[in-house]
């Protein structure tokens, strides 16, 4: 999509470019997730203003973006598992850096069952958020919306698009 834009512009140096990638990704792609469910939740008859929308179910969006972020920290954490071993003997890192470059250290090699074991549990703990996220919405719409099942369901796409974005991109990481 960006790329299609650039060209539809005709715009070539990079900042640009680089301007129309970040929009892309931080500005349209959020709104689309924010707003798909809202818009279908009205053109199915839906009675809630946009402002009370993102104000009531803004929340849903929370649980998975707390296991979004604990799953990158499961990564982070992991992946530096070679280096806990000179982490208490060089606590600023300076030697252990140079030890390392001039391969005097030999960092020990990742265990073979770390990366199944964090796929499993990212993909646990956005389940978990997607779960959660539901739950929420369930409350909310008992709450805030009076309308029928056959209109309420469409909120409940702000977990499966958001949630099942980060799913989707964890099996592909791991796939290729």
């Amino acid at each position: 999509m960006p790329e299609n834009t650039n060209m539809l512009l005709s715009t070539e140096n990079t900042w640009s470019h680089g301007l129309i990638k970040s929009l892309t990704l931080f500005i349209v792609l959020p709104i689309l997730v924010w707003l798909l469910p809202y818009g279908l939740f009205r053109l199915a008859g839906g009675k809630l203003s946009i402002a009370k929308y993102l104000c009531i179910f803004g929340t849903a969006f929370i649980p998975i973006m707390a296991a979004a972020h604990t799953v990158k920290a499961l990564l982070k954490t992991t992946s530096r598992i070679p280096y806990w071993e000179n982490a208490f003997t060089d606590p600023i890192g300076i030697e252990s850096a140079r030890g390392i470059i001039n391969k005097s250290i030999q960092l020990a090699p990742l265990p073979v069952w770390r990366d199944p074991v964090i796929t499993a549990l990212s993909l646990v703990l956005i389940c978990g958020g997607i779960a959660v996220s539901a739950v929420v919405i369930r409350k909310l719409t008992v709450t805030h919306v009076s309308q029928s099942w056959s209109r309420a369901w469409t909120l409940y796409l702000i977990p499966g698009i958001y949630g099942g974005a980060f799913a989707v991109m964890i099996i592909i990481w791991r796939l290729f």
